[in-house]
């Protein structure tokens, strides 16, 4: 359960970003990076109070609309698989009051299987804001 969890949220809300359609291909990268930011700044999502939970998604939900369209083709793919699998995480937990003792043994099965494939697709988008954003992530 905890490797699954270490592949969950890679990127997290800093800000809403603005909308790539009026933005600039520079405003866009710029805007990208603002977005993006270190999910392990000291918050486990094991820990945080239901209410935090269930705001962080509402952002998050927010952000997969703007920052997948704002993506470099390089790491879009990456990024659109990273966001479905944490949706998904967000989605059970608020089908269960947000929390986590309450998932179905079965949904963590599938996560236990799920998270570990999404390695590859979450390295590259840490390398990616690495590399080009200028954060230093560790990777799961």
């Amino acid at each position: 359960m905890k490797n699954a969890l270490a592949l969950v949220a890679v990127v997290v809300v800093a800000a809403a970003g603005a909308s790539t359609a009026t933005a600039s291909p520079a405003r866009a990268g710029a805007t990208f990076c603002q977005d993006a930011a270190v999910f392990g700044h000291g918050s486990n999502l094991l820990a945080l109070p239901p209410a935090t939970l269930k705001s962080d998604y509402g952002k998050f939900k927010t952000l997969a609309t703007t920052m997948v369209p704002q993506a470099p083709s390089s790491i879009r793919t990456d990024l659109k698989s990273v966001f479905t699998f944490d949706l998904g995480l967000f989605s059970e937990l608020s089908k269960v009051g947000w929390s986590f003792a309450k998932i179905p043994k079965s949904v963590l099965a599938q996560w236990a299987v799920a998270g570990p494939k999404l390695k590859p697709a979450s390295d590259a988008v840490i390398g990616y804001i690495d590399a080009k954003c200028g954060l230093k992530l560790v990777k799961p």
